[in-house]
């Protein structure tokens, strides 16, 4: 398949080095996607929502960016239980490690305009993804 990769990428380092490697990055946070609404068909996350503060605004980035769907891979997957927001330091840097109410979660993808169905899918013991249809419409 030929696909256009579009990388978005918070710390410099990591945009310098992905560039480095010919891949289309430029710096910016996933809590502002530095894109216009509905310009890939695809937006993608992994392992990044469990390191923020909250899930809130990088959900509404995602949909906002994406035209028919949106990934998310979780490294810790949203259980029945209440969320824990785990916040420790490493090397004086905050560093969270939460764990998300699934359901919470659900209610809030589909209250989103525009959100037609959610799945999930297991990857592995520790690894799950959330796929964000808004569309009917086959990705291909």
């Amino acid at each position: 398949l030929t696909i256009d990769y579009y990388g978005v990428d918070i710390t410099q380092k990591m945009v310098d080095f992905t560039r480095a490697q010919g891949i289309n990055v430029r710096q910016g946070s996933i809590e502002r996607i530095p894109l216009a609404s509905a310009t890939v068909d695809i937006a993608y996350a992994r392992h990044i929502l469990e390191h923020l503060v909250y899930y809130h605004r990088s959900i509404d980035e995602l949909i906002r960016v994406a035209r028919k769907e949106a990934l998310i891979v979780f490294f810790i997957k949203p259980t029945a239980s209440h969320d824990k927001l785990d916040l420790a330091y490493v090397n004086d840097m905050p560093l969270f490690h939460n764990h998300y109410n699934r359901t919470k979660l659900e209610k809030y993808v589909l209250s989103h305009q525009g959100v037609w169905h959610i799945e999930w899918e297991e990857i592995s013991e520790q690894e799950e993804i959330l796929h964000i249809y808004l569309t009917k419409e086959e990705i291909s």
